[in-house]
């Protein structure tokens, strides 16, 4: 079952979008060859970048954007909404509907992970034949500095649990409402989360937790960034798949 939603999700032409998003870094020889500044990479000191930190530059960079994640939400709307309100479940009444539920999800989470791969291999090419042409680049994955990459891997494990908890978040939406709903609601949620992280007496997401104190707390930051968004999973994934078994198709 999986094989067959993942199939049809790879038809939809939002799905081939958020794959061309990921070669977006890519844009960066258009703009040399060109001679145009509308994107353009600098830094101000000689070898302080390394492919990690570029690689979450982009990331965040997209994140912000917010295309891939509306994306994502829509083709959640389209897998179950969708599907719901037009009678195509009907088909699987004989199959159990939690086999559904996961195969539908894991095709979502199968689309993402292939749209962060293509984003990570078009920052290695940008990295290696253009960043390394560059006085600042370190030619290294990391730099020499363990308090800067712990900053560095914190932030990277923020967006990501920040990305997946939105996915979730998406799919329990998309059970009920249609995508203009799921997508709002998606948005106001992430704008939210990005408030909260200028707020230090507010913590209730992963990416609040990106912060170094002492050199101790990199560990503590991490098992609380990971728990808490394993939690929210859980709770999401639980309350997600009980709507879904209640409801009539």
């Amino acid at each position: 079952m999986f094989k067959f939603n993942f199939f049809y999700i790879s038809k939809i032409r939002a799905t081939w979008m958020l794959y061309l998003i990921g070669i977006y870094p890519l844009l960066i020889f258009l703009a040399e060859l060109l001679n145009s500044n509308f994107l353009s990479l600098s830094a101000t000191h000689k070898n302080s970048v390394s492919f990690l930190e570029l690689f979450i530059a982009i990331y965040d960079t997209q994140q912000k954007a917010m295309l891939s994640l509306i994306i994502i939400g829509y083709l959640s709307s389209l897998l179950f909404y969708s599907e719901i309100s037009t009678g195509r479940l009907l088909f699987y009444k004989d199959q159990s509907r939690y086999k559904i539920f996961n195969s539908k999800l894991t095709s979502i989470i199968s689309s993402y992970f292939i749209f962060l791969s293509i984003l990570l291999l078009s920052t290695l090419v940008v990295y290696l034949f253009y960043v390394n042409n560059h006085e600042y680049s370190s030619h290294s994955f990391m730099l020499n500095n363990s308090e800067l990459n712990h900053t560095l891997i914190l932030n990277l494990l923020g967006i990501f649990l920040t990305d997946l908890f939105l996915i979730f978040y998406v799919v329990i939406f998309s059970v009920k409402f249609n995508s203009g709903i799921t997508i709002i609601s998606m948005i106001l949620c992430y704008v939210v989360i990005k408030i909260t992280d200028n707020i230090n007496k507010i913590k209730f997401s992963p990416s609040n937790f990106t912060n170094l104190d002492t050199d101790k707390s990199f560990i503590l930051n991490l098992s609380i960034m990971s728990s808490i968004t394993i939690v929210y999973i859980i709770i999401i994934y639980l309350l997600a798949i009980r709507i879904f078994r209640k409801i009539q198709f």
